[in-house]
């Protein structure tokens, strides 16, 4: 190349460059993001501090019925647990 040329003089006498390139993948697509499901027995009428957090309904509710069970001697039934679904709150 000519050392006439600007672009070739300046590049040719520049000080080295160095460059990085960080790239984040997305989260997969068949994986959505998925909110924390919340139940907390204050609001099913208990005066009690308690939360529970879980990522899927099924897990939270089986958590929710040992605490009930172990700690308010609630028997849970199939109505029970159609009463604390409504309860349910996306964290």
């Amino acid at each position: 190349m000519p050392e006439n040329q600007p672009v070739y003089t300046t590049l040719s006498r520049a000080a080295p460059i160095e460059l990085k390139v960080a790239v984040e993948s997305p989260p997969p697509k068949h994986r959505k993001e998925q909110k924390m499901k919340v139940l907390r027995c204050r609001d099913a009428g208990f005066n009690c501090e308690h939360e529970v957090r879980a990522e899927s309904e099924e897990e939270l509710l089986r958590q929710v019925a040992e605490h009930a069970q172990t700690v308010h001697n609630v028997e849970v039934t199939p109505e029970l647990v159609e009463q604390v679904k409504s309860l349910i709150r996306d964290e």
